[in-house]
Formats: C-alpha cells, structure tokens, sequence
C-alpha cells in the first residue's frame, strides 16, 4: 500500500487547551444500561450530549474552539500569545456547567502550550482532524490527576442531545457488537515523530481494518502518545490472534519509521 500523495495540512499554535472528561463514565453507563436496557445507553449519550453542546457553546462565547472528542472526553482550543490568561481557571468555571448539564461527575483541567492540528486525506467516523502536542499530552495527564466536580442530579425531562456533537461519538449499535482494538503509535512518547509518517500510519490501518470488515475509528493524542481505535467484528477476535494478525501491520509501520 502506498503513503497518501499528499502532505497532511498542518496548522501549529500555541494557546490554551481545556479538557472536560466524566470520572467513571463506563460505570455510569453500566448502571444506566442494567437499569434500563438499550434505552439506558441513549440515557448516557443525550446527557453526555447536552454536556458537550452547553460547554462548547459558552466556551465559543469566550473564543475557544471545539478542539477534539473523544468517547467521554471534550477538548477546546483557544490560540493565544501568552500564558497570561489562567486555563486552569477557565476549566473550573465550566466544569459545573457540564456537571449541571450531563448530571455525572466530570474532570476538568486546563494548560497552556504549543498543539497543532493536522487533517488526514481521508474521511474517518471519529473525524478527520488529529489534535496533537506536547500541551495535548499535559492536558491528559493534567485530567488524570483531576479531583471531579460532583455531579448534579437530572429531571426526567431533561433537554434533548445535540446530535451535531454527538453523533458517532459513543458508537453505533453495530460499534456496540464490535471489538475493539488499540494500536499506539510512535511508541510511549508525548509527541509524535512526523505528520507524514502518522498519516501514512493511518492509511496502514484504515486499509487493515477495511480488510477484515471493521473501520479504523479516529486517531487522537492521550498522556502517553498517538493511539489509532478501531472497531473489528466479535468474530474477528474469536478465530484469530489479534497480537498475530496485527503482526503484519506491525512490520509495515516500521518499513516507514514508527
């Protein structure tokens, strides 16, 4: 398979990242799921949806941008020239309002730093836009060491999702029968070696999973590096080792310096 034609556009910054992510979001849906079914699950996703929609907006009233999503994690991005402006302080003001808004516990931190977007020449389900950094990594850690914002309890009638941030984001019933699969990239470093060798990364895997009935999902950036999540189907991952059919994706990473 050959890399994309193209070089990936990339758009550097520096500035404010604010992340906002549910403390013990798969419990919550647990709970949500045995107490009522299939429709549980909507629960968790119309409330993690009206979170989103109500920081993202107030957050674009100040001037951040919807930075990237991840299952139960927001990130908004603000461009800025200093570190004068506390993120930190900007986090804890909307952590209540998610909290208020999702009725779950949620984690919020803030830092300042130097991220950068690049757009992959392919469509994923996940988006095509990779939020990367050293800031991005900060940030992660910096929401794993979070103490959480209590939740708030939610009326029955609570406001409808806003599917424009939410869909696709929790998975598809079809995702739900899934497996799901992680690969990290460039190894256990806080950023990434090279926008083109990422891409080519992702067209390795997006042609793998296409290959096996599955979809390679959405690239991000966590604490710890770039990982790819994919979806492959249950069957897939009860007649083949996983760690062996990999393998060979394994190599071909190498082959172009990851």
């Amino acid at each position: 398979m050959k890399p994309p034609n193209s070089a990936a556009p990339r758009v550097s910054t520096h500035g404010h990242l604010l992340g906002f992510d549910v403390s013990g979001f798969t419990r919550e849906v647990q709970a949500l799921g045995a107490a009522g079914g299939v429709h549980g699950f909507e629960m968790a996703t119309d409330r993690l949806g009206n979170a989103f929609g109500a920081v993202v907006r107030a957050g674009c009233a100040a001037g951040y941008l919807l930075g990237d999503v991840l299952g139960d994690c927001l990130i908004l991005t603000k461009a800025i020239g200093s570190a004068k402006d506390n993120a930190d302080s900007a986090a804890s003001t909307y952590a209540p309002l998610f909290a208020q808004e999702s009725g779950f516990a949620v984690k919020a931190a803030g830092c300042h730093g130097a991220f950068r977007t690049i757009t992959l020449p392919f469509d994923l389900p996940g988006g095509r836009t990779v939020l990367l950094g050293t800031a991005v990594a900060e940030l992660h850690a910096r929401l794993e060491a979070a103490e959480a914002t209590a939740p708030v309890a939610r009326s029955p009638g609570a406001a409808q999702r806003d599917p424009a941030l939410l869909d696709r984001k929790l998975g598809t019933a079809v995702a739900m029968r899934s497996l799901a699969a992680f690969c990290r990239l460039g190894g256990s470093v806080a950023d990434f070696p090279s926008d083109e060798n990422l891409v080519h990364a992702a067209a390795l895997l997006r042609h793998f999973c296409l290959q096996h009935g599955g979809a390679l999902q959405k690239i991000t950036h966590d604490s710890k590096g770039v990982v790819a999540c994919m979806t492959l189907p249950v069957r897939f991952g009860a007649l083949v080792d996983l760690a062996a059919a990999f393998e060979v994706v394994h190599r071909r990473l190498g082959a172009v310096g990851i």
